[in-house]
């Protein structure tokens, strides 16, 4: 069977130019190259995993890093393709395989479809929906043996074997539905775009498109204590938290010494979204100085487009001037996006990752047995607030929720133990 090398060639001038990635084809002995577009300069080429480099910390080649990634893999997935058919018709040269590679893939077929419509989202900001599309199409190109699929086949037939083939990989109803959901989106697109026809019956209709209840990721007060603690020894506890007990702040600087300079950050990060009501991290990091007046904070939320106002209290107002020094030619309040460092949506998502990898440590330096990330923060103060009896009404507008509804939704459920309890003292009652 043929084998497939991504090559990287330095430029001939060398210098500051960017070198040049091949894609080198053997079978039967003999080699073939295809040169790409793709170019990249040497520190960002592993010659030895034979892969793209991506910088740990942002730069402005992270899009371009990424994107030319992106299409280095689906040519690579569309050769192994192309020579897994060639297999099945048995002898063939690498010749074959250049050519059948080189018949550029129909605008129907979900790939290529994906690749054009991913650009035009990101060109408009959308990130995040744009991987989510790519993250969908190449899930289902594997599922299809890497073959294309046009459009026209996504059938109610093939979604049926679609799900099945999740539900026996074992994959959860709610990743099978944001699979299906990313799906019917960009087959919705596709119908707008007169790419296919607009069907009588709607072929998602007997796949799992909704939202299964899951367990909520909430701390208790009792975990939140202990983050508490922790987050205050960062701010010199000695000097001006003189009410910490001596064997606490012995403990927390036994802590402090496995606490990074990035790792205080992201606590002290997930702690004002905490106190902020549960402040989402992206509201958080484009909250800018003048949303700031006086005692109180005031910004629109980014996913319901709803005006919030918060008063600072005093937790909130450590974390905003311990990060003031790091944000004193910024207009914003925490040091995530910095202006004139590329595009703004990345820079946040890259953020996010990395306080998601950053939270998960911090969760094992204090002990606490769950999976911490930036949304804890938000459903830990909500299922708090319910613990302390506030009616789900007020919860609902601190949260900035839509309705009560989707408050009820968003809580966590109440302890198995103190249902427990319920349980029991009910049986008393009656008994």
């Amino acid at each position: 069977m043929a084998s497939i090398k991504v090559i990287y060639r330095t430029a001939r001038n060398r210098g500051l130019l960017e070198g040049t990635l091949f894609i080198r084809i053997i079978h039967d002995r003999k080699l073939r190259e295809i040169e790409t577009n793709y170019h990249v300069y040497p520190e960002e080429w592993d010659s030895e995993k034979k892969c793209i480099i991506l910088p740990e910390t942002y730069s402005f080649r992270v899009q371009h890093l990424i994107e030319t990634d992106d299409n280095l893999q689906d040519d690579l997935r569309r050769l192994s393709a192309v020579i897994n058919l060639l297999e099945e018709y048995g002898s063939y040269t690498v010749d074959d395989i250049i050519q059948g590679f080189q018949v550029k893939p129909k605008s129907s077929h979900i790939s290529a479809y994906v690749k054009k419509l991913s650009a035009f989202l990101v060109e408009n900001g959308q990130d995040r929906t744009a991987r989510a599309y790519r993250t969908v199409a190449n899930q289902l190109m594997a599922f299809n043996g890497f073959e294309e699929i046009g459009l026209e086949e996504i059938n109610t037939s093939f979604l049926r074997k679609y799900e099945a083939h999740m539900k026996e990989a074992g994959k959860t109803m709610n990743t099978i539905s944001f699979y299906m959901r990313n799906l019917r989106s960009i087959y919705n697109r596709a119908i707008k775009d007169n790419l296919i026809p607009i069907r009588y019956d709607n072929p998602f209709k007997e796949v799992y498109t909704g939202l299964a209840p899951t367990r909520k990721r909430a701390l208790t007060k009792e975990e939140m204590h202990i983050l508490s603690e922790l987050e205050l020894s960062i701010y010199e506890p000695k000097k001006r938290f003189p009410f910490l007990s001596a064997f606490n702040i012995r403990k927390h600087a036994i802590l402090k010494k496995q606490m990074t300079a990035d790792l205080r950050a992201a606590l002290a990060m997930f702690m004002f979204c905490f106190h902020a009501r549960g402040m989402s991290f992206v509201d958080m990091a484009y909250l800018r100085k003048k949303n700031i007046s006086r005692d109180e904070i005031s910004y629109c939320r980014k996913k319901t487009g709803k005006n919030m106002r918060i008063k600072i209290t005093p937790p909130m107002q450590f974390i905003i001037d311990y990060f003031e020094p790091a944000t004193r030619t910024s207009p914003y309040v925490f040091p995530i996006i910095i202006p004139g460092n590329g595009r703004e949506n990345r820079q946040y998502e890259y953020a996010l990752q990395e306080q998601n990898k950053l939270l998960k440590i911090i969760g094992e330096i204090a002990g606490i047995n769950k999976l911490i990330s930036t949304h804890v923060a938000r459903h830990s103060w909500a299922t708090i607030a319910r613990m302390e009896h506030i009616p789900i009404s007020i919860i609902s507008e601190a949260l900035g929720h839509r309705d009560e509804k989707t408050t009820t939704i968003y809580l966590d459920s109440f302890n198995d133990s103190v249902i427990d309890r319920v349980s029991e003292q009910i049986s008393r009652i009656v008994h």
